[in-house]
């Protein structure tokens, strides 16, 4: 869910011509949430890491562009998503993709490790063990409406490839499916009573 202060100060700092600034203020508003969206979607701490890393790239080189037709919440996921269809459609997956400048490298960095996870309850544990077996997509997909409360038109933004009309449509109807599969998945491990 977009915060409306943070979407306020990041526009105002971009609009004085601070870009280091506002790229700042985005990775603080924003980077916990991303972090933690690209953990869960890629399931690996080494993959997320340097995602997140290359999510923060593109903000910085992109965000001179940032039209503002949709929130800046929405904007940041859209590149997070773009970062992790790359990095797992790259056969290769090469490795440390480096920020190109210190500062934001930095904070960057800072950010996503005060993310970090502390000990969960085993049914939490079991919760995502079952969520690690629907597709990024999926997982994307729940992530956007369950735990950031994206309404549809924002999530239609973030994952439609180029024409959104009718992607609500059809993103509520997978989303469906996506509910479905995972209550038969919590019904085989025992998870449903």
């Amino acid at each position: 869910m977009p915060d409306p202060v943070a979407e306020r100060q990041i526009r105002a700092t971009l609009d004085a011509g601070d870009a280091p600034g506002a790229a700042t203020a985005a990775i603080r508003a924003y980077g916990p949430a991303i972090a933690g969206y690209l953990r869960a979607v890629l399931h690996d701490e080494g993959a997320a890491e340097e995602v997140f890393g290359r999510f923060c790239e593109a903000l910085w080189k992109g965000l001179v562009g940032f039209r503002g037709e949709a929130s800046f919440s929405t904007w940041a996921h859209k590149l997070a998503w773009s970062a992790a269809q790359r990095y797992l459609d790259d056969p290769y997956r090469r490795r440390a993709v480096r920020l190109e400048t210190a500062a934001l490298q930095q904070v960057a960095a800072q950010v996503y490790t005060s993310t970090r996870p502390g000990v969960t309850q085993e049914r939490r544990d079991r919760v995502a063990r079952l969520k690690q077996r629907l597709s990024p997509a999926e997982q994307t997909l729940l992530i956007l409406r369950v735990d950031r409360k994206l309404p549809w038109r924002e999530i239609a933004d973030v994952m439609a490839h180029g024409e959104t009309s009718g992607a609500e449509a059809a993103l509520r109807k997978r989303f469906e499916r996506v509910k479905e599969k995972i209550k038969k998945l919590a019904a085989r491990e025992g998870l449903l009573e």
